[in-house]
């Protein structure tokens, strides 16, 4: 089942909640009083309190959106006034007469943390994204110089949540440390056009090839107690995580008014800014990175 509307057209809103209306088994004269302007004060409760009297027919009419609109977003169509969807290549999901209003995203609600869980907050091209890559890739070619294998359940365009909390334990510099000795992995050197021998990666020469020590050197280095070098920044994936959603907020998420929907409810569970703190990696999926977000606490 489809829509014959376009809701990027603010002129069929009355043609579309008349065809929703009917899709809904809901008669418009019991729909009216839904009907709202939105405003940045009363938005969330006026979405709610739809949703919460009529869960059914929330999840049926978020469930005709069109490609390219995601979930609650044609809810909050449908029961605002002034309200008109983005569409796939805008920069915003919902606008209010013409103008930037809301960002809608919809995730799982997970009790124990208090959170959504399960969604995109940037774009795939986002340098965050590409960053997060990058970093992940470092942490684990490390691990690999440093224990000969590389890290528990390594794949890195689908890494599970499961995978996530068992490198949330592992710290590069204590492994460093710990795993200290004869090389467990490929060395490489390289020679330079005056007979130098160098480790790849440092610039001061071994020896060189002209002397009696190049053999005796590189079998040194082999087999000496070596301590892999480790980057700072990619010691933990704490620290690779905390680089990631530093980068996607500065990029796409400051600044920008957020309503966050539980899909398995339709409800409404934030609406307004997020901090960084609120940000957490929850997997990577086909390549992309999705979120967990914590929401705030109710006030009681």
């Amino acid at each position: 089942m489809s829509i014959g509307f376009n809701p990027q057209n603010p002129s069929v809103k009355q043609i579309g909640r008349e065809e929703l209306a009917d899709k809904i088994c809901l008669p418009m004269k019991k729909l009216k009083p839904y009907f709202k302007k939105a405003d940045v004060q009363s938005f969330q409760a006026n979405y709610n309190s739809f949703v919460i009297k009529h869960p059914v027919e929330a999840k049926q009419i978020s469930a005709l959106r069109p490609d390219g609109v995601g979930p609650g977003e044609l809810v909050a169509w449908f029961l605002f006034d002034n309200i008109q969807l983005g569409g796939k290549n805008s920069s915003i999901d919902l606008l209010v007469d013409g103008a930037d209003f809301a960002e809608m995203k919809g995730g799982r609600y997970d009790t124990k943390y208090h959170a959504l869980c399960d969604f995109k907050i940037t774009k795939d091209s986002d340098p965050a994204v590409d960053l997060l890559r990058t970093d992940l890739g470092e942490f684990n070619d490390t691990y690999y110089k440093i224990t000969g294998s590389n890290l528990p359940g390594w794949d890195p365009g689908n890494i599970l949540t499961t995978t996530l909390r068992i490198w949330d334990t592992i710290n590069l510099k204590k492994e460093a440390k710990l795993y200290a000795g004869p090389a467990r992995h490929r060395i490489q050197f390289e020679a330079d056009v005056n007979g130098n021998f160098y480790q790849v990666g440092s610039k001061k020469p071994i020896a060189n090839w002209k002397g009696d020590s190049v053999n005796q050197e590189i079998a040194r280095i082999m087999t000496s107690d070596i301590e892999v070098t480790v980057n700072n920044h990619t010691s933990t994936l704490k620290k690779i995580v905390g680089r990631w959603r530093q980068l996607a907020f500065k990029n796409y998420l400051a600044g920008k008014r957020f309503a966050l929907v539980n899909t398995s409810t339709m409800k409404m569970e934030h609406f307004g800014t997020l901090t960084v703190d609120m940000i957490d990696l929850l997997r990577i999926a086909r390549n992309q990175p999705s979120a967990k977000i914590y929401l705030p606490k109710e006030k009681q």
